[in-house]
């Protein structure tokens, strides 16, 4: 049995990483904050294919952009966290591609294994706005935990990515996770949980003022969400028990710069 993740120390830790990197963390941070802001701006929430072609193409950009600097800032936080004296520059480590392509085979795999759901979820939410419309996004938001339980196993795969570890896949990262598997989805689910739960009775609007506090209120939450996922990571990776040599488990273990 591999040894429990210490939930209140790796939350106590995790909290405290922005202050200890507040000035490179910054750094990271406000060219995606900035490209945000444009995503919010200039993309519609339902794409029209009737608007001009230079229109489309500037949405795009934006669009690929906008996911390039957050793919740039993850795996940034996940080194800075991660690797002591790291010599390589936090904007680019060579890792990028490797974890986005990763990034978008999670993402494939969630939508197929949730698409089921969602059409249970249709008929659900039918009646909830008919009888109970409050609380369709709170219905939402409680039947979002199986996903953020699949999410959590899945995810000790990205810092191991970012590091540059190979010969890592979600198989590997499913056995790391073994035996705390409702304690990762505690640690990396609870504050995109919160947030949505509370944010489902905050009005929408299109107020530029708006959408500046919670891009960076996400990107706070986000710096501590990656900064629990490596410190969890970091700890499995120490404590696991070897597999038997039957398995053929390759264990990566964090890199040393």
């Amino acid at each position: 049995m591999n040894q429990p993740l210490p939930i209140g120390s790796i939350f106590s830790a995790a909290l405290k990483l922005p202050l200890q990197h507040t000035r490179k963390l910054v750094f990271l941070g406000l060219p995606l904050l900035g490209m945000l802001m444009l995503f919010d701006y200039f993309m519609p929430e339902i794409l029209n294919f009737d608007s001009g072609t230079s229109e489309l193409i500037l949405q795009a950009c934006i669009g690929a952009l906008t996911c390039l600097s957050l793919v740039i800032a993850v795996v940034g936080c996940h080194r800075l966290f991660l690797i002591k004296d790291n010599k390589k520059p936090l904007f680019w480590s060579g890792n990028e591609f490797s974890y986005l392509i990763w990034w978008i085979l999670m993402t494939i795999y969630m939508v197929l294994i949730m698409l089921p759901f969602v059409f249970l979820l249709i008929p659900l939410t039918g009646f909830l706005e008919s009888s109970y419309s409050g609380l369709i996004e709170v219905v939402i938001v409680v039947l979002n935990i199986p996903l953020y339980y699949l999410i959590s196993r899945w995810s000790l795969l990205l810092p191991a990515v970012a590091t540059g570890k190979r010969d890592v896949n979600i198989p590997w990262s499913w056995r790391l996770s073994k035996d705390n598997a409702w304690r990762l989805t505690l640690l990396i689910g609870l504050f995109p949980f919160t947030k949505e739960m509370v944010f489902a009775f905050v009005p929408e609007t299109e107020s530029l003022l708006f959408s500046f506090a919670d891009n960076l209120l996400w990107l706070v939450i986000g710096v501590v969400e990656v900064g629990l996922l490596s410190l969890s990571y970091e700890f499995l990776i120490k404590n696991q028990q070897q597999e038997p040599e039957t398995h053929n488990v390759d264990v990566a273990e964090p890199e040393q710069a």
